[in-house]
């Protein structure tokens, strides 16, 4: 599965803000379609029950290796610069690379997640005022949240203070209450950083189902909106769609 991932600078130099967007569902591609409608997850005791095609699309595992998630999703990432500092910064890259190949050969340094994170990191570093947004649709929208989640796992404090928001379009739901509760303590204070836009007849947001049997549920705050809605009142309580 190939992941496409569009990051920009509002300037060239002393940029202030970094946009990162994630590509969504291609209407024609048979492998997005079936991540989108994959009920599978994985559990990670603190961090909850997470949608398995969604880590996969990340780069942060592989289902026919289970013991990738594991190492990919531990608190502590062992690929972060805190891992690195030992190692001449010529070749930290490369052991980032190779760490990965370790466990998913045939993922390695096309990782999205890894990949993405050392681009903002360095971004952020050029671009010292600069704050950074996440969004997507679709598919896209799903990652554009897991990768802040994933951040938090990780412990990357620097960067997720750099986090202005993540907008979400058409989002479907990526993980349990649990994982609600985990991200709410990250991205609703001080004030909320997390909006998932949604269309009335859009039936992606309703998947993958919140019923006793799957148990997904969707967080952040909702902006749902129908086809009649004017321009003065399109924003509604996220009690017009099911939120769980």
């Amino acid at each position: 599965m190939s992941t496409q991932v569009f990051i920009l600078c509002d300037k060239p130099k002393d940029a202030t803000l970094i946009l990162i967007s994630f590509r969504g569902t291609e209407p024609f591609d048979a492998d997005d379609w079936i991540t989108d409608f994959d009920f599978s997850w994985y559990e990670f005791p603190e961090l909850g029950k997470v949608h398995m095609g969604f880590l996969e699309a990340l780069g942060l595992g592989n289902r026919e290796k289970a013991i990738t998630f594991q190492h990919h999703l531990q608190m502590k990432d062992t690929n972060s610069s805190e891992s690195t500092k030992s190692i001449p910064s010529n070749t930290a890259s490369d052991f980032i690379k190779q760490s990965s190949k370790n466990v998913m050969p045939e993922m390695g340094e096309m990782s999205a997640y890894y990949t993405v994170k050392e681009k903002l990191k360095d971004l952020l570093k050029e671009h010292k005022n600069a704050k950074f947004v996440v969004t997507g649709h679709s598919l896209g929208s799903a990652l554009a949240i897991l990768f802040p989640t994933i951040l938090v796992v990780h412990e990357e404090k620097e960067v997720i203070q750099s986090l202005l928001g993540v907008y979400t379009f058409g989002q479907p739901r990526v993980g349990n209450s649990q994982l609600r509760r985990f991200m709410e303590a990250h991205l609703d204070s001080p004030i909320p950083k997390y909006f998932r836009v949604v269309y009335c007849n859009d039936m992606v947001p309703r998947l993958p189902y919140d019923d006793r049997t799957f148990l997904y549920k969707h967080f952040g705050v909702c902006l749902y909106y129908t086809a009649a809605t004017s321009n003065k009142n399109w924003m509604r309580s996220q009690t017009q769609i099911s939120s769980g």
